[in-house]
């Protein structure tokens, strides 16, 4: 059984280091089909869409929608901790728990043993140092030390992360407000040249060439460039759809 439990530990904790690697530092795109970050926006994104979609008012649904980005970003984060605690804490385990726990006492269930181990971890982790559990094993000293270093790194990564995802949605919501709000006129790159649209005008379907999309907004002008795909004009909707060949 501690075999099971280091190994399990061992996946825990090499899973969330290579993952967090790959998702933050990296700067390519990671591949991978058994990546933590690519399990958990599968699992969270599905159930996020049957939630939304049960709204019957389009602005809340858009609002469900913006908020799932930031949302799953610290969710992920929060999900990267658990990981780590519970590998250590297996860890732990699998050294047979060599604590002296004053609450546990003396032969305690191996779910005690367990419990107190991820205890152990937690504190750890987040650098809490509360002492009321003591090791009893040089190894055991040694690892504490080695997931306390971690854990500094793991809130530093967070501390550093977190303005850098703020300012990549802060520029977002500003694309996402300039898209919504009412153009005063579009001039779309057609495929067989450039076509004006303006408000009132009888819907159309066309065919997209590739050039640059102008929006103007009263007295400012959008660019946006076009490569191909296909475009929808109605009396309160303009959507594009990206040409699949």
């Amino acid at each position: 059984m501690h075999v099971v439990a280091f190994i399990a530990g061992m996946f825990c904790c090499l899973g969330v280091a290579l993952d967090a690697f790959q998702t933050i530092i990296l700067p390519r795109r990671p591949n991978g089909r058994f990546r933590i970050t690519r399990l958990f926006f599968i699992a969270t994104w599905t159930p996020w869409v049957v939630f939304a979609e049960r709204m019957r008012n389009k602005t809340v649904r858009e609002q469900i929608y913006s908020v799932y980005g930031p949302l799953s970003l610290l969710l992920l984060l929060l999900l990267w901790a658990m990981l780590l605690i519970s590998g250590f804490g297996l860890f732990y385990f699998s050294m047979g728990s060599p604590f002296g726990d004053a609450m546990m006492g003396h032969g305690g269930s191996a779910w005690a043993q367990l419990g107190t181990d991820l205890y152990v971890s937690g504190t750890t982790l987040f650098t809490l140092g509360l002492g009321d559990v003591v090791p009893h094993s040089l190894l055991a000293r040694a690892v504490i030390i080695f997931e306390s270093g971690m854990g500094l790194g793991f809130v530093a990564l967070v501390i550093g992360y977190l303005p850098v995802l703020y300012q990549a949605f802060s520029r977002r919501e500003v694309s996402v407000a300039l898209l919504d709000a009412r153009a005063d006129s579009i001039v779309l790159p057609m495929y067989d040249g450039e076509l004006g649209v303006l408000p009132g005008r009888a819907p159309l379907i066309g065919r997209l060439g590739f050039g640059e999309l102008r929006i103007r907004l009263g007295e400012k002008i959008q660019y946006l460039y076009v490569d191909g795909g296909f475009v929808q004009v109605q009396a309160d909707f303009f959507g594009s759809y990206q040409a699949v060949y």
